[in-house]
């Protein structure tokens, strides 16, 4: 076996280890994803989407290239992977592959514009011995074209999120309350599976 010392790259994402924690990001493939979709001298924004987006009250006739489309969404969906502020977005996003029109893509680019703003954003987990298991979770009543809820949560441990998810729930909610149930139901399974893994750690 060789020793390669302390990891700093793998699979896209960049790990820079110091005596005060770990950052996780992804410099790099961001700026990949921004010159593969021709976005170099793009105005940057610091804001991801507008406030109280109706993406279902889009009406237009005018296509976008499906193809290029799902690049896009699945160029975002890997950068996730260190950004999970992304993920509500880029989830909502992803619910317009089949037939994207051109609004949508111009919302699909803001959130490049924001990456673009964003490059220096990462995980970053502190060390201290202090640190606590902590879940936060949040669900949109009935927003989907379909009246689907839609569940977020994640999980963290001390200062980094290891864990994370943003989807339609599968049973139609009949009240903002049933809503909160089933993804407090969610996090709690995630949160208990977690425990018993630290607690084997």
């Amino acid at each position: 076996m060789t020793d390669l010392g302390e990891m700093k790259y793998f699979l896209g994402l960049e790990i820079e280890q110091t005596d005060n924690g770990v950052l996780i990001h992804q410099k790099k493939y961001p700026k990949e994803i921004i010159k593969k979709f021709n976005m170099e001298d793009c105005k940057e924004i610091s804001a991801l989407m507008e406030t109280q987006l109706k993406l279902e009250q889009i009406k237009t006739s005018e296509e976008f290239d499906s193809t290029t489309y799902r690049s896009m969404i699945g160029s975002l969906i890997y950068l996730c992977a260190s950004r999970p502020n992304l993920a509500c977005t880029v989830n909502m996003m992803s619910c317009y592959n089949a037939n994207p029109s051109k609004q949508h893509a111009v919302y699909v680019k803001r959130i490049l514009r924001y990456v673009k703003y964003s490059l220096e954003l990462g995980i970053w987990f502190e060390s201290r011995s202090n640190s606590e298991l902590m879940t936060f979770s949040d669900v949109s009543y009935a927003n989907s074209e379909k009246c689907r809820s839609k569940s977020s949560y994640y999980c963290s441990f001390g200062s980094g999120i290891f864990c994370w998810s943003s989807k339609n729930q599968t049973i139609m909610a009949q009240s903002y309350a049933e809503a909160k149930y089933i993804v407090v139901n969610l996090i709690a399974k995630q949160a208990e599976w977690s425990k018993k893994i630290l607690t084997d750690i």
